[in-house]
């Protein structure tokens, strides 16, 4: 092949190629959209408009307890009604998972008796003396409703008084103390006693309920026997 015609040849190549650079240059450029993507990650919530997605758009028990994160979802994120008891498994929500104004009332109680006579006998002196209590861890606020009953029994061949009362503190309110009960009685007396209070509680917290007695005068002997004390708390004020 001579050297003119490698020379004609190669021309014709550049041409033709240069053609198709051009034709490519002037055609627009389109891009094409992916159908049916499957990949880990690659749509994050940056990527979906708020409130795009609804309930229609998600497939029936398609999103479990382990898609959503512990404290996303709060009361505000949820329609009124949009959850029933059939929605709920049974034993899924205790008593610990409830909010603290939701849980629900509990109580405490405190009584003894001697095991071999079946009395429980405390000697009352002039000092106060705690003779049954209620140690009480309350969730939030409301109200505590405490009961408490036993009997005198004067003895010494004197009289004697007695009082009770139930408080928070370890001492009898002498001044302003309208709940205190008094009883007095001849030696061989026996006086039953009862009382009822109840205390409003400001918030969580744990609070020792007593029932606190004395000695308050006369030179007899003075026991209460069998005291007993109830204490129960509930959520809200009626």
């Amino acid at each position: 092949m001579s050297v003119n015609r490698i020379s004609q040849t190669a021309s014709a190549t550049l041409l033709a190629g240069a053609f198709i650079l051009f034709a490519s240059a002037s055609s627009p450029l389109q891009a094409q959209t992916a159908n049916n993507v499957v990949c880990a990650g690659c749509v994050g919530s940056s990527d979906i408009a708020n409130g795009s997605i609804t309930s229609a758009d998600v497939a029936p028990n398609s999103i479990g307890g382990g898609n959503i994160v512990d404290g996303s979802i709060y009361g505000n994120d949820l329609a009124n009604g949009s959850i029933s008891g059939v929605k709920v498994a049974n034993g899924t929500i205790r008593n610990q998972d409830l909010h603290p104004e939701a849980k629900g009332g509990g109580g405490d109680f405190h009584e003894a008796s001697n095991a071999t006579f079946g009395l429980s006998i405390i000697p009352l002196t002039s000092a106060d003396t705690t003779v049954r209590y209620a140690y009480m861890t309350l969730p939030a606020a409301g109200v505590v409703i405490v009961n408490a009953s036993g009997f005198f029994d004067h003895s010494g061949g004197a009289r004697s008084t007695g009082r009770c009362e139930l408080t928070t503190a370890s001492t009898i309110d002498v001044l302003y103390g309208k709940t205190v009960l008094y009883a007095d009685g001849e030696s061989g007396d026996e006086n039953t006693i009862a009382l009822t209070r109840g205390f409003n509680v400001a918030g969580p917290g744990t609070v020792l309920y007593r029932l606190v007695c004395d000695r308050y005068s006369g030179p007899g002997d003075l026991d209460i026997i069998n005291p007993s004390l109830t204490a129960i708390y509930v959520p809200q004020r009626f």
